[in-house]
C-alpha cells in the first residue's frame, strides 16, 4: 500500500485529465477544463462529492491545486474563487456558499486499503477461496461470485486442451483455402469460448444457473466440438463450415478486386 501511495504522491495531478469526468477517487467525480502542461495547478473545476450520502455536494472553483499531506497520506485538492453547493436529500434542505479557498481532502489510505484487498482477493491460492467460502456462508452471505472464479481456476487450464483438440483438425483440412480458412475459424472459436465464459458467469452471478456450470458448462461444450473436428478430420471429412467461410472470403476477395 506504501508504494501506492509513493506513486500518488510523486504525481497526483497527471491523472486527472482535461475534459473528462474523472473518477480516480471513490464518491468523487472530478472534471476540470485545463490542467497545464507544467505545475499542478487546475483551471475551471467541477466536483461531484457523494462520499457522505446524507450531505452530497456539488463544487465550482475557478481554479485549484494538488497537494498532499504526508502524516495522514491524504491528497487535498486546494480551491480558490468558487462555490459549493449542498444537499441533504433526507431533510430536503439546500445549501449554497461562495469560498475563496477551499480544502477538500480525498482520503487515499482508505483507496488504497480497498484496492489492495482486491489485490489479496485475486491472488488467493484454492485453499484460501475455499476457506473464505466457508466463512462467508457460515455467515450467511452470499458467495456466488467466489465460487465461480473457484471453478473457473479449475477449468481455464484445461482451455489449452481444447483449443487443441480443436485447432488441429482445422489444421489438417484437405483442402488448402480450408486449411487457411481454418485458421481465421479458430479465431472466432477461440473468442466465442471467452464470450461463453463471460454469459455463462453472468448467468451464475444472478442465480439462473449453478456455480460449476459457468466454469465447466463452456469447457464441455467445446471440448465437445474438438473431439467431434478430430473424429472427422480422422476419416479424412472435411469441416463444411470452415470450407464455407473459405468459399464467402474468396467471394468477397474477387468482389473487392473487380471493385478495383
Amino acid at each position: 500500500m506504501s508504494t501506492l501511495y509513493l506513486i500518488a504522491q510523486a504525481k497526483p495531478d497527471l491523472e486527472i485529465k482535461e475534459r473528462v469526468f474523472n473518477d480516480l477517487f471513490s464518491g468523487l467525480i472530478v472534471y476540470v477544463d485545463k490542467v497545464p502542461i507544467q505545475g499542478k495547478k487546475m483551471e475551471g473545476i467541477l466536483i461531484y462529492d457523494e462520499r457522505d450520502k446524507d450531505k452530497i455536494s456539488t463544487i465550482f472553483a475557478k481554479e485549484g491545486f494538488v497537494d498532499n499531506d504526508p502524516k495522514s497520506r491524504d491528497i487535498i485538492l486546494t480551491l480558490l474563487s468558487g462555490e459549493l453547493q449542498r444537499f441533504e436529500p433526507k431533510t430536503k434542505i439546500f445549501q449554497k456558499m461562495k469560498f475563496d479557498t477551499y480544502d477538500l481532502r480525498v482520503e487515499m489510505g482508505k483507496t488504497f486499503a480497498a484496492i489492495e484487498k482486491k489485490l489479496k482477493e485475486h491472488e488467493m491460492s484454492i485453499d484460501e477461496i475455499e476457506k473464505k467460502i466457508a466463512e462467508m456462508k457460515s455467515k450467511g452471505e452470499n458467495t456466488t461470485s467466489l465460487e465461480v472464479g473457484l471453478h473457473k481456476r479449475y477449468t481455464i487450464p484445461f482451455a489449452c486442451i481444447v483449443f487443441g483438440l480443436i485447432g488441429v483438425p482445422l489444421g489438417v483440412q484437405p483442402r488448402r483455402s480450408a486449411r487457411s480458412y481454418g485458421f481465421v475459424l479458430s479465431i472466432f472459436i477461440l473468442l466465442a469460448y471467452y464470450v461463453s465464459l463471460i454469459a455463462f458467469e453472468m448467468l451464475a452471478v444472478k442465480k439462473a444457473i449453478p456455480p460449476f456450470m459457468a466454469g465447466w458448462l463452456p469447457t464441455f461444450m467445446f471440448g465437445s466440438l474438438g473431439i467431434y473436428l478430430l473424429i472427422k478430420a480422422a476419416n479424412e471429412s472435411p469441416f463444411k463450415p470452415a470450407i464455407w467461410v473459405g468459399e464467402v472470403l474468396d467471394l468477397l476477395q474477387k468482389k473487392m478486386k473487380k471493385g478495383f
